[in-house]
């Protein structure tokens, strides 16, 4: 299975203020890749920093989130937004099961946050025993010349999120930034036949 992730921070002197996932696998027996998702499989909370939270006005202005946000006001801290995340690993992913985490450009952002919260000194928080393994899409398309998504191929001038996803599902990706609408940008990406064989 896969773990299709992304976070939303405040900067970083304000932390993670949402976090979205998507659960996924690919169908057995199709020649073709095939996801099998669901409406269930999809997690979206907002975070409530702490007080004191110094707001970068920069990721303000990328995400469109802000301190006075309705559903940040009304949102949870970071640890029951965490643990409800591992109850949503946990419900939808055997124990014994290997869930590849999947985030796009995450090496410099995600896994940075997630070491913040699990493996940091002081940290009371762990990751799923289920996530294993990571992948990011970014930097299989950049370093395999082979991919049929590599730059050389696609002729695109960036890529990044929404010009990939444009180039494999020929649609625009709406909402952008929007991190819940990136995460089923990411899931689409790595489940196309541009992508799928280079999965490792």
């Amino acid at each position: 299975a896969f773990v299709s992730f992304d976070v939303e921070t405040g900067g970083d002197l304000c932390g993670i203020v949402k976090m979205s996932a998507q659960i996924f696998c690919f169908e057995r027996g199709t020649s073709t890749p095939s996801i099998k998702t669901s409406s269930n499989d999809l997690f979206n909370e907002y975070i409530k920093p702490l007080i004191g939270a110094v707001w970068s006005q920069n990721a303000m202005s990328i995400h469109g989130i802000s301190p006075d946000y309705e559903k940040i006001r009304d949102a949870s801290k970071i640890e029951d937004v965490w643990s409800n995340f591992c109850s949503f690993i946990d419900d939808r992913v055997r124990p014994d099961e290997v869930v590849i985490l999947l985030a796009y450009n995450g090496g410099s952002c995600d896994l940075k946050w997630l070491w913040k919260l699990t493996q940091a000194p002081n940290s009371t928080m762990n990751i799923p025993s289920q996530l294993q393994f990571f992948l990011d899409p970014l930097r299989v398309i950049k370093n395999y010349k082979s991919c049929p998504l590599h730059p050389k191929k696609t002729k695109l001038e960036s890529c990044n999120l929404k010009s990939i996803y444009r180039f494999v599902s020929g649609e625009e990706l709406l909402g952008a930034h929007d991190i819940v609408n990136d995460v089923k940008a990411q899931t689409c990406i790595v489940g196309s036949t541009l992508f799928f064989d280079f999965i490792d």
